[in-house]
């Protein structure tokens, strides 16, 4: 939504916006974009779009070159137009509740009227990004497995069921990566229940640090692991999966344990459906385990 400004005739841009003309903020003005901004703000439930959306606005009447938001489990960056050479930190609150901090940086210092402005579309923030914030959280209780922190089963079916309709439709490749971990029986029966979780925790980090920006990363039970490759070169799958055997190869907390990891692959071809994709993943992991472990092999 774009604001106008009736009661003003245009000024040069290298003078502040009329808002700020004497140095006096308008009453008028400021009621006007405070609803308008409200509107805005309340019409987005994800934090990154709704700090963009501030972000925006704020623009329009600050010299604002960037904001990043850090709470108490995430970091949002806003990106920089231009280096700040004002800038500081403010905390969020909402009914009490610390939300996070926000940083800000404008390209020149603010006079006074400009930062009563900005501290009054700050209070706006706080109760939608509060209730942002919240609401990704629930996202993150119902997709994430809890002791991963990556995706659940609930979530890779719905990426899964997503990637074979984008396939179909646009003859597009993808790859099934499926991961079992070689040995974790044993971790359990051995050292117990909280070993066997760190060992599952301390894989899912490795899955993470593999260096592959098309990658998405599931837990779908036990010491069963997904992965969808949104890449069709069986060259760059190749590639991911022997960076992952060396790293799980040279890890020491899996050393330690004597775990390594048997890989299922497969590509999509034309037609797929879910289990068609699935029965060739297993069976090139079962060919995988057949075949001394530790490697991945392909259907």
């Amino acid at each position: 939504m774009i604001l106008t400004w009736p009661w003003v005739k245009p000024v040069n841009k290298n003078h502040f916006h009329p808002l700020f003309l004497n140095r006096v903020l308008k009453p008028s003005a400021v009621n006007q974009l405070s609803l308008t901004l409200v509107k805005m703000l309340h019409s987005s439930d994800d934090p990154r779009n709704l700090l963009e959306l501030f972000k925006s606005q704020v623009s329009r009447y600050l010299p604002l070159s960037g904001l990043s938001f850090q709470g108490q489990h995430e970091h949002y960056c806003v990106a920089f137009s231009e280096p700040g050479q004002w800038g500081g930190e403010r905390t969020i609150v909402e009914s009490g509740e610390k939300l996070g901090a926000l940083n800000y940086q404008f390209s020149r210092k603010l006079n006074a009227a400009q930062q009563t402005l900005f501290n009054e579309m700050t209070k706006l923030l706080a109760l939608p990004l509060k209730n942002a914030l919240k609401l990704h959280e629930l996202r993150n209780i119902a997709f994430q497995d809890q002791l991963t922190q990556l995706g659940n089963r609930h979530i890779f079916e719905t990426h899964f069921a997503t990637k074979l309709a984008t396939g179909f439709k646009f003859d597009t490749g993808f790859h099934l990566i499926i991961c079992d971990l070689d040995g974790f029986k044993l971790v359990n029966d051995k050292f117990g229940h909280q070993a066997g979780d760190l060992v599952l925790q301390h894989f899912a980090n490795v899955l993470r640090s593999t260096p592959c920006e098309q990658k998405h990363l599931f837990r779908l039970g036990g010491d069963e692991f997904a992965i969808l490759h949104q890449v069709d070169s069986r060259q760059e799958v190749e590639t991911l999966l022997d960076s992952l055997l060396s790293t799980i190869q040279r890890d020491a907390l899996l050393n330690r344990f004597n775990v390594s990891c048997s890989i299922g692959v497969t590509q999509y071809k034309q037609g797929d459906s879910r289990d068609s994709m699935f029965l060739r993943a297993d069976k090139a992991l079962y060919l995988a385990k057949s075949d001394g472990k530790n490697c991945y092999r392909k259907r």
